[in-house]
């Protein structure tokens, strides 16, 4: 089992086209999308959590999100909302956005990266 803890805000370019999000929910959604894409090559089993510590993720009522391998993922609907920037719609959509409350205090994004199998097991 691997387990990881980042922090730190990361920078999402925005185009003309832009949906509702924030960077930890793009974040969120790029992982799991390119842990689909890797297919047999990706652990069995993976999750990952990102959010703001103040409780809000850009302009959105959401802290973040939350994606595991065994979610029900769309990979043509995730691709168009990360290329949309529109992660907030596809996550609510799967109920896996992070509800919290403002705490008034941010302290930047927190990620938590898990994963596990036969790879990664003695």
């Amino acid at each position: 089992m691997l387990f990881g803890v980042t922090g730190g805000e990361t920078t999402v370019k925005l185009d003309k086209i832009s949906g509702k999000g924030g960077r930890a929910q793009e974040m969120v959604l790029a992982f799991a999308d390119e842990m689909h894409r890797l297919g047999a090559e990706a652990p069995p089993r993976w999750l990952v959590l990102v959010g703001g510590t103040d409780g809000r993720d850009g302009p959105t009522d959401s802290a973040g999100a939350m994606i595991g391998a065994a979610d029900p993922f769309d990979a043509t609907a995730a691709a168009r909302a990360l290329q949309n920037h529109d992660s907030y719609t596809y996550l609510a959509a799967h109920d896996q956005l992070l509800e919290a409350m403002p705490t008034g205090t941010n302290l930047g994004d927190i990620a938590i990266f898990l994963t596990a199998g036969a790879l990664y097991e003695e």
